[in-house]
């Protein structure tokens, strides 16, 4: 059998065949403003760079090499350019998978019932479970939830908390709270 030697493994490489596509005026200023500007997201900024790179005539295997990436991702990103145009660059296409069940305004029905509102137990606090027998979710979803939602209600509680003059009376009864300097008085006084 004959053998037969690569390119590569002669030391020289043929540019890949990545056809070069045509950007419009138009284009051509929005996607270099996209590389250009710092808040752009780096995968746009590249998905742009191989747009460009291919307008101005680069070969395929100088992108592939100068950005980093593989060929099927130059290809990928020069046909969806081609279909969409630079819109089609910005977003990623949705991924497969189980879609979310909880939408968004369900998680703020749900954290505003934690803290707005009572169990129906008479308790002071909803428990994952009580909230999972009570809106009909799984007590896995309820917890990802408050837990994505935690700092946010969290805060708001203790704010509503402090405001409550009965709280303030207690706390400071308790220590927790330090009283306010009497007049001319405190640490900076003697």
């Amino acid at each position: 059998m004959p053998c037969v030697m690569s390119g590569s493994a002669l030391g020289w490489e043929m540019p890949l065949p990545i056809r070069r596509v045509t950007v419009p005026a138009a284009d051509r200023a929005r996607l270099e403003q996209l590389i250009r500007t710092r808040t752009t997201p780096q995968r746009v900024v590249e998905r742009a760079k191989i747009v460009v790179g291919s307008a101005d005539g680069e070969s395929g295997t100088a992108l592939v090499a100068r950005l980093g990436v593989s060929r099927p991702t130059v290809t990928l990103w020069l046909s969806r350019y081609e279909a969409h145009g630079v819109d089609g660059l910005m977003a990623d296409r949705p991924r497969s998978g189980r879609p979310k069940q909880l939408t968004a305004a369900k998680a703020e029905r749900l954290v505003r019932l934690v803290t707005q509102g009572r169990p129906p137990d008479g308790g002071t606090h909803w428990s994952s479970r009580l909230l999972a027998r009570a809106t009909g979710w799984s007590q896995s979803t309820i917890a990802r939830t408050l837990r994505a939602h935690a700092a946010a209600a969290s805060r708001r509680a203790v704010q509503a908390l402090h405001r409550s003059p009965v709280y303030g009376q207690a706390a400071r009864r308790r220590g927790a709270v330090p009283r306010p300097p009497a007049a001319g008085g405190g640490l900076l006084a003697r």
